[in-house]
């Protein structure tokens, strides 16, 4: 496993030595979109798995409710 940090400029050597590593081990690349559009198709190869991350809230409306109550002025969001 190797771990980049967030905004991670992926270099054209970078993304050639992942896809060797990759290709030696048999395995797999895994990305997210965001850091998918980064990358060089013909450099990382076809076996790279894009990862789409969605945020389900479990209270669909609380969001709604925040910012209704922001809105109307009834709420300090930093207390």
């Amino acid at each position: 496993l190797i771990a980049f940090e967030d905004h991670c400029r992926y270099s054209t050597q970078m993304q050639q030595e992942l896809r060797q590593r990759a290709t030696r081990r048999g395995a797999v690349l895994v990305t997210t979109e965001k850091d998918a559009v980064k990358l060089r198709p013909e450099l990382v190869g076809p076996r790279c798995l894009v990862l789409c991350l969605a945020c389900l809230p479990a209270d669909e409306q609380a969001l709604d409710r925040l910012l209704d109550e922001l809105l109307a002025g009834g709420r300090n969001p930093d207390a």
